[in-house]
């Protein structure tokens, strides 16, 4: 039997002798429940009991620690009215945390928590050692989420939680070492930190870790480290991990385990921005490879018009082209050589091979007075491009994805 069990059962006959009645008995019998001698936890159950005799005795200290356990269900099933219960006991004794944070705050004990408070009991965790409201609050602090961001606290707060294995607290702390807030840049610190929260599935740290060994600021470096945590992070569903895969596979240093994997990192890539991957995109959706079979050729060539434009309003020529190509032959849309002739306009400008033969076969299908206001306007968007604040009255059509009529 350990030696923490042996000191809880003999207390426990102490108690049934009427031996531990007094508040400074307790609170010993507490304080050693946590910890045996040999300083590692003891069983729960013991220190929840011998803890909650204190508190029943008025230490406060013990009332402190007993609220936060039922608030954040440390070791006890979240219990919202007993924590308020124990933190009002406390405060009213003269608690100094409890009395600090909650004198001026209305507890109504239904659970009925305003910002403020949730803030109160995230300081009084934090300051009685809960790794769970330090690791709330380190957050918090770092992204200035309703209190004033203050990075250095903000890594003060999380190292205790991240040194209790918490992966949401190694992997912020991570992250701060990496970027140089809060704490000195330290890429050694970072991979770290980050390693032990992407070990335990946080994909954030995953996405993180992987981003820092693609830049080659991880040992070893290389790809394969890089590809690895990527991957672990987009068969989580990370987009972003899925986006950088696809940058990576374009400059050969990634391979798709299956052409799904690859449309799936397009994909992802395209809705990140990239106006590369915006253009391939609408490419899979105008030959209809590998998407929807439901869709209608309609539908698909409207998706195919949707991609091209985003891609083409960020100064891609080759989208620019294709959507001319898509005006003008009324593809997912009514023919419209005037549009068609302003994004051929553009493509030219950006140097396609095609562009000229689309002006030509654009002006072939348009009156004088059409062809210079299809110039003037394809001179107002370049003035705009690259860029996303040219939508609002450039004649485009509605290119949300909808039913085929």
């Amino acid at each position: 039997m350990r030696r923490g069990t042996l000191w809880a059962a003999a207390l426990m006959l102490s108690w049934a002798l009427g031996l531990a009645g007094s508040p400074a008995i307790s609170a010993s019998a507490a304080n050693r429940a946590h910890t045996d001698p040999a300083g590692t936890p003891s069983d729960p159950p013991d220190a929840l009991f011998w803890l909650t005799v204190s508190a029943r005795d008025g230490n406060v200290q013990s009332q402190e620690t007993l609220a936060v356990k039922h608030y954040f269900g440390d070791g006890v099933p979240p219990n919202y009215a007993e924590a308020v219960r124990w933190v009002r006991l406390a405060a009213d004794a003269g608690a100094p945390l409890a009395k600090a944070y909650f004198s001026d705050v209305p507890l109504d004990g239904r659970g009925v928590r305003s910002t403020i408070e949730v803030l109160r009991w995230l300081r009084l965790g934090a300051s009685k050692g809960n790794p769970h409201a330090q690791e709330r609050l380190g957050i918090k602090l770092y992204l200035g989420d309703g209190v004033r961001q203050d990075p250095e606290e903000a890594a003060r707060t999380l190292l205790p939680a991240a040194e209790r294995g918490l992966a949401r607290a190694q992997h912020y702390l991570g992250r701060m070492y990496a970027r140089g807030e809060g704490a000195q840049q330290d890429s050694q610190r970072a991979l770290n930190w980050l390693t032990r929260a992407a070990e335990q599935d946080c994909t954030e740290a995953q996405l993180e870790l992987g981003s820092m060994y693609a830049q080659g600021r991880g040992e070893p470096a290389g790809d394969e480290e890089a590809v690895r945590w990527l991957r672990r992070a987009a068969a989580r569903n990370n987009d972003p991990a899925k986006a950088l895969l696809w940058a990576m596979a374009e400059a050969g240093r990634a391979l798709p385990e299956s052409p799904h994997d690859g449309r799936d990192w397009l994909r992802a890539a395209a809705g990140a921005g990239n106006p590369a991957a915006q253009r391939r995109y609408g490419d899979l959706w105008l030959r209809r490879e590998g998407l929807p079979v439901h869709l209608s050729e309609y539908g698909c060539f409207r998706m195919a018009a949707f991609w091209y434009w985003q891609s083409a309003r960020q100064g891609d020529a080759a989208a620019q082209a294709a959507l001319a190509r898509m005006y003008l032959k009324g593809m997912g849309m009514d023919s419209d050589p005037g549009e068609a002739l302003v994004w051929a306009s553009l493509a030219a400008g950006g140097g396609h091979l095609d562009a000229d033969d689309l002006i030509k076969a654009s002006r072939e299908n348009l009156e004088g007075t059409s062809v210079e206001a299809a110039r003037k306007k394809a001179e107002k968007l370049r003035r705009h491009l690259p860029g996303t604040s040219i939508v609002a009255g450039t004649g485009l059509p509605n290119l949300e994805p909808q039913a085929s009529p």
